[in-house]
């Protein structure tokens, strides 16, 4: 596949949420009209696919347009380095579209209607952009939001009604501890996972951008939720770069 200087090659999230491998012609801009680009972190594209190289993972494309971009987060340090974990993450978590069809690949987008990696990811995005005072003050609950929407979309998310230890019904008002082997919480002595049990139930209680943003997350309760991931997905923490800057 011909590749100049003013091609962009991109990886991006698909409405199914899967990722692709794109080659965007001239998506860099220039050109005689010295037309600027519209390929940024965090823009959400259309864009329609004409051709794929049989020896390359990459679509191409002539035909893109920007769809929505973020107003706020590219000129706030703290809401831009939070959009990088949630990129990052995503690529590794997300499935390669291998369809030999693509327009049938992309007409499966979430036709069950269960949340998938694209909605996460937008949904998070529009989140960073509509607060990003509070996100620079305090990332942690964003990130939290980030991660309990993750968790759905991969179907890992902890048990929050039954003990895991008992099977009895979970009681707030007692200890509670957040098990990684069994995906759930325990009543358990010395348990102190309280705070992130009520963070997760209010999460069920509001849709991501209603999420009350004024909402007080402690760093070990989030990183608790991090390494419980982690430890589902299978995922090495050391191997994403943003990851330190959080945990």
């Amino acid at each position: 596949m011909p590749y100049q200087e003013r091609h962009l090659l991109i990886k991006v999230q698909l409405r199914n949420g899967q990722k692709m491998g794109l080659i965007l012609y001239g998506g860099r801009g220039g050109g005689k009209n010295q037309r600027g680009s519209i390929v940024d972190l965090g823009n959400c594209l259309t864009f329609q696919v004409q051709t794929k190289n049989k020896q390359s993972t990459f679509f191409g494309t002539k035909e893109f347009e920007l769809k929505w971009n973020p107003a706020n987060i590219r000129d706030n340090y703290a809401c831009f380095q939070l959009m990088c974990f949630f990129l990052e993450i995503m690529e590794k978590v997300s499935h390669e579209s291998s369809l030999e069809n693509l327009q049938d690949d992309l007409s499966l987008s979430n036709s069950s209607g269960d949340l998938n990696n694209f909605e996460v990811l937008s949904n998070s995005l529009f989140y960073l952009d509509k607060h990003p005072s509070i996100i620079k003050q305090n990332p942690y609950t964003c990130l939290g939001l980030f991660l309990d929407r993750l968790l759905k979309s991969q179907g890992v998310h902890p048990d929050l009604k039954t003990c895991s230890l008992t099977g009895n019904n979970l009681d707030p008002s007692l200890p509670l501890k957040l098990h990684y082997e069994q995906g759930a919480f325990s009543h358990f002595q010395s348990g102190a996972d309280n705070k992130l049990f009520q963070f997760l139930h209010q999460c069920l209680q509001f849709k991501f951008q209603d999420f009350p943003a004024n909402w007080e997350s402690d760093k070990k309760d989030i990183t608790n939720l991090w390494k419980f991931l982690c430890y589902q997905l299978q995922l090495n923490p050391l191997s994403l770069q943003t990851a330190k800057f959080y945990f």
